[in-house]
Formats: C-alpha cells, sequence, structure tokens
C-alpha cells in the first residue's frame, strides 16, 4: 500500500509540474498566460470567474487560477464538469452517476437520484441552480438540486420504423422554464434498407408539462447566448457557416461568413454584442466578431488547432486549448470598444467567394491617411493594396488574385493605429 500510494504522490507530483508551465513570450500582447497541459474537452469558468476547469484526455480535471494560470486543484475526472453557482462545487458524471463535488472538502458530497438502468450522455445545470438536466439513452430526466431527486422523466414515445434515437445536447433556457434538446432520429427506409431516413431537429419543451412546445430547425450544433436573446447555428457550409437567430421569435439576425467545417467552438460575449468563434487545421484562429456590424473586429493567431473554447463570466477572458497547450487571452474586443473608433462603413466585395479578379466597395467616415492590405487568417500580410489620405466619400478598388491560392482572407483598414477587418473568401 504503501508503494501504490507512493507511486500515486509522484503522478500528481508530475501532473502539477507539467502543468505549471512556461510563461508566454512578452512579445504576445493579447494573451495573459501559456500551459502545457493534457488535451482539453471542455473549458469553463466558475461564476465569479475567478477559476478555469479544463476536463480532458487526463485522470484528472485541472482547476487554474484565471489570472495567473497556476494550478489550484486536481480533482477526480467527471464528464463534462460544469461549476455550481457558488463556484465551490463542480457537477459532473463519474460512471454514469450525476455527482457533486466540494473543492473545500476536496471530497464528493452528495450524488443525485439514479435508476439502476439509467446511461447519462449531456447534460446541464439551470442558471439559478436549482435544476439538473441530463440525457438518457431515449429522453431526458430533470432534477431539483436542493433534493437531488427526480423532478421529470421525458422518454420518447415509440414509432414505426423508427430504429435508433440520438441525443447530441441539451439545454436550459435563462428561466429554467424550457430546455433545448438537440436530437436525431434513423427510420428504417422500406425502399432500401441500406440507406436509413434521417430526421434531425432542435427542440423546445416546457420542463413542467413536458410538452414540445416548437421545433428550431436542424443545425450540426447550436449555441446559446448568456441572456438566451440568441442561438447561433453552426452548418457544414464553406461560407455562411454560421446563423444567429433570435431565440424568442426564431427571426434570422445574421449570417456569418465564416468557415463551417472548421468550426470547433462558439462562444457569445456577456454583453451578447460579439460573436467569438475557433478554428481547427487550416487556420488555427480565434474570429470575434461585431454582431450589429457583421464584421471581424480581432483575430487571434493560436498555436495549433483549438480543440475547446470557453469564456469568463465577466466577460474578460477567453481560453482556449490546443493539442498540448492552454492559453488564457484577453478580450480585446474591450479595448476597441473602447479605443478604437470606426472610420470604415458601408463595406461591400463583389464576387465573394470569387475564382478571378474582385472589386471592394467601402466608405470613409473619417478623413485621414488610410493603409489597405488583404492579409491571411494568421494575419500575414499577403498584398499591400493601397496606402494614401482619403477624404471622406465612397470608394471602390480592383484587387487581382491572380497568384493568391484558395481560403479566406481579410482586408485590413488601418488609420491612425485603429484597425477594421473584413473577410473574403477565395476560390479557384
Amino acid at each position: 500500500m504503501k508503494i501504490k500510494l507512493f507511486f500515486l504522490f509522484v503522478s500528481i507530483a508530475t501532473m502539477l509540474q507539467a502543468v505549471q508551465a512556461q510563461p508566454i513570450p512578452q512579445n504576445d500582447k493579447d494573451t495573459v498566460w501559456m500551459r502545457r497541459t493534457h488535451y482539453s474537452y471542455t473549458l469553463n469558468f466558475s461564476h465569479d470567474s475567478k477559476y478555469l476547469m479544463s476536463w480532458g484526455d487526463s485522470p484528472f480535471i485541472v482547476i487554474f487560477d484565471t489570472e495567473t494560470g497556476d494550478t489550484v486543484q486536481l480533482i477526480p475526472s467527471m464528464r463534462n464538469p460544469v461549476f455550481d453557482l457558488d463556484s465551490k462545487h463542480i457537477y459532473g458524471n463519474q460512471s454514469n452517476y450525476i455527482r457533486k463535488y466540494d473543492l473545500e472538502t476536496k471530497s464528493f458530497s452528495s450524488s443525485l437520484e439514479k435508476e439502476s438502468t439509467d446511461e447519462y450522455g449531456y447534460h446541464d445545470l439551470s442558471k439559478d441552480g436549482k435544476y439538473f438536466v441530463a440525457t438518457t439513452k431515449k429522453g431526458f430526466k430533470i432534477w431539483e438540486t436542493s433534493t437531488n431527486k427526480i423532478f421529470k422523466n421525458y422518454v420518447f414515445k415509440n414509432e414505426i420504423g423508427l430504429d435508433s434515437i440520438y441525443i447530441k445536447k441539451v439545454k436550459f433556457n435563462c428561466d429554467a422554464s424550457k430546455i433545448y434538446l438537440q436530437i436525431a432520429k434513423e427510420y428504417n427506409n422500406p425502399n432500401n434498407p441500406q440507406e436509413p431516413i434521417i430526421w434531425g431537429g432542435i427542440i423546445e419543451f416546457d420542463i413542467n408539462t413536458l410538452d414540445s412546445l416548437r421545433d428550431l430547425g436542424n443545425a450540426n450544433v447550436y449555441f446559446m447566448s448568456p441572456n438566451c436573446t440568441y442561438i447561433a447555428y453552426k452548418y457544414w457550409l464553406s461560407d455562411n457557416g454560421v446563423r444567429v437567430f433570435n431565440l424568442n421569435t426564431m427571426d434570422l439576425y445574421k449570417i456569418i461568413n465564416t468557415n463551417g467545417p472548421s468550426i470547433t467552438g462558439i462562444v457569445f460575449s456577456s454583453d451578447e454584442k460579439y460573436l467569438i468563434i475557433s478554428h481547427q487545421p487550416g487556420s488555427n484562429i480565434i474570429e470575434v466578431w461585431d454582431l450589429e456590424k457583421n464584421s471581424i473586429v480581432y483575430t487571434y493567431s493560436t498555436g495549433g488547432p483549438v480543440s475547446s473554447l470557453g469564456i469568463s463570466k465577466d466577460g474578460k477572458y477567453i481560453a482556449a486549448s490546443t493539442s498540448s497547450r492552454l492559453y488564457m487571452y484577453k478580450t480585446i474586443y474591450n479595448s476597441i470598444e473602447e479605443t478604437n473608433i470606426n472610420f470604415i462603413n458601408n463595406f461591400n466585395s463583389y464576387p465573394n467567394p470569387t475564382n478571378s479578379d474582385f472589386i471592394i466597395e467601402f466608405g470613409i467616415i473619417k478623413p485621414g491617411n488610410i493603409n489597405i492590405e488583404l492579409i491571411n487568417e494568421i494575419g500575414q500580410i499577403i498584398k499591400p493594396i493601397k496606402n494614401e489620405y482619403y477624404i471622406e466619400g465612397n470608394y471602390s478598388l480592383n484587387i487581382d488574385t491572380q497568384n493568391l491560392v484558395s481560403g479566406f482572407y481579410f482586408i485590413k483598414f488601418n488609420q491612425n493605429n485603429n484597425t477594421q477587418l473584413f473577410k473574403i473568401q477565395i476560390v479557384k
């Protein structure tokens, strides 16, 4: 037993050493810290924004100090862990039990009521902390956290020809009166048994009556804004990869011209004015989109493909994980909003996407010297376009793409250290 305990101590000490990492180079203006650590599946901030929780391919969940990057605590691994409202407890799935871990006593304090046959998939904690929902093989269950007892149990009815049900995600709305369930149903195809009929949708349920209220359409995955004003859908499209809808009316609010297949994460800013989108190989970037203007205001260059993305509740920090590194960034969109002055409006490019030359049109709001460049997704200058003094008015420029490869690019306008970016796509 002493030998086993010794090796356990050594393994924990080794892991702590691994995550207490090298500081980021000082020339990285947007990076607070970087840590070499395990591959992260999810990144969640505590409700007071003091801590970041990383769950991944490790026997432990790592709790970091948000500002310093120091490891605060290692806790036993649970699937899809989430902070409780008090930031002192964590819920997660351990061996198909929904358990609650106490960070102060460093032990499990309770478990939610369980029926022996239950197998849980995705889960969520309501914003008021009163309810917990978890998906089962054919439905979902809701618990009251004050009693740990099952409050509601929903099972999909059997249908003729229905072979399988896949439940992909579940979320509460902000007042915990509804949940949103993303499902896919597979039906037997009598005309071609080798090609089943697939139906998918995002269904809104009333948590008291368990009635299905609305079918909100289908997407690869959805993301809810913090105040439940918007819902963002990711689509498998090389352009227009994200659409943002008003959750109440489901009216289309914005179409985001970003590469859908490469998206690994989407989060809204705490004020719901910005959409942060991370990308995987081929891009290795995080885009910050101003929703009102529908344009990119900042781009983070990451050290590799981003596997998970998170934003602090106070909106000051963005966390991103690559294969073996964890980055903490400052939310630059706050600085842009406070210090940048928009000097370009009415931007348009056509054809977009293009396989030849294209034209950009734009209006100058504030006269002055403006440097216009074509840059790639990691901020490298591909082609200088124009650098001269402009007066107020509307302009158009022709851009030669003869020597450019297919991909996404940005038109960068710079005036007195103020920058505006507009995305274009070249297809050859």
